[in-house]
């Protein structure tokens, strides 16, 4: 992996957890925050398989209700960053980058669209820890290749973007929970042989 790319994930994931902002074409720059968060999750428990679809667990519950939420009260301009990130997402897709930082834009607008500060709260703590492939070379132990593996991410965030966009609370929910609980399964199913986790 080049310097170049650490440090991008290492911004990203400064970023996802509220503590540096970007800003193109000037740089970053570090965050005060005095949030006490009591609710813990360790970063080292991530390299365990498990672990890691407790979280996608967790997901499930908290960002279906968020979609569902941003679908009834989302705005014109929760509608622009998320039609943004998507593009984003695929911008970096047709050049080879990982897109991990788009994806969590995404999912974040999401969480911004419902309008309750806790829920935005809670994804800036959680930030990469969100995302699988942060941790897991998820693309690879399904056997596919990053882009398709990504492409089908994407599509699947269109998915949820168009059912906020048309505010079909109900859609929005379904279509992030086929999002995440999807992610699980494949994850599950491409790690089990090697884990021995239980079907």
């Amino acid at each position: 992996m080049s310097a170049a790319r650490v440090v991008r994930e290492a911004i990203a994931t400064l970023r996802a957890n509220g503590l540096v902002s970007t800003h193109q074409g000037v740089g970053a720059f570090v965050l005060q925050s005095d949030i006490v968060q009591p609710f813990r999750i360790e970063e080292a428990h991530l390299d365990v398989v498990k672990e890691v679809l407790s979280v996608l667990e967790l997901r499930i519950g908290f960002e279906a209700e968020a979609a569902a939420l941003a679908a009834q009260r989302r705005q014109e301009s929760h509608l622009t960053a998320l039609r943004a990130s998507l593009e984003r997402m695929q911008r970096a897709i047709a050049v080879g980058e990982d897109a991990v930082e788009a994806d969590l834009d995404f999912h974040r607008a999401i969480a911004e669209a419902t309008e309750n500060r806790h829920f935005v709260n809670f994804f800036n703590y959680l930030g990469a820890l969100l995302i699988p492939r942060t941790r897991l070379q998820t693309f690879r132990l399904q056997d596919q290749s990053r882009t398709a593996y990504l492409e089908r991410v994407n599509g699947e965030h269109e998915a949820i973007f168009q059912a906020i966009e048309r505010q079909d609370s109900d859609s929005a929910r379904a279509a992030m929970r086929v999002h995440l609980a999807g992610s699980r399964e494949r994850l599950r199913l491409s790690l089990r042989e090697v884990t021995n986790l239980p079907t």
